[in-house]
């Protein structure tokens, strides 16, 4: 499933629609999208936030968002993270800390 800007997107992806290329290419975030995948009556939903159903691009942002933080993230997310150019590891740390 190819990954589109949609109107429902989570901010960070309507902000950097570049970071929607990694739903489809990271071989990381797949491993990270099927330990969170849940199906509930046909229909496919993630764990978010640990406890919360959410969509694949909501997964996205939380797997960055605990990603960019070296002392928290697992090594599956951090590899995500990892896996963006400088810019965009420096976009998703503003956004998900922003300065006060």
């Amino acid at each position: 499933m190819k990954a589109t800007q949609t109107p429902g997107q989570p901010e960070l992806l309507r902000a950097y629609p570049e970071l929607l290329a990694i739903m489809d290419r990271s071989e990381t975030f797949r491993r990270i999208a099927e330990s969170a995948r849940v199906e509930i009556d046909g229909i496919t939903h993630y764990l978010v936030r640990g406890d919360t159903l959410g969509s694949r691009e909501e997964l996205l942002v939380d797997a960055l968002s605990f990603g960019s933080s070296p002392e928290s993230a697992d090594p599956l997310r951090r590899a995500l993270f990892l896996e963006l150019p400088p810019a965009l590891q420096a976009a998703v740390r503003r956004t998900v800390r922003p300065d006060p």
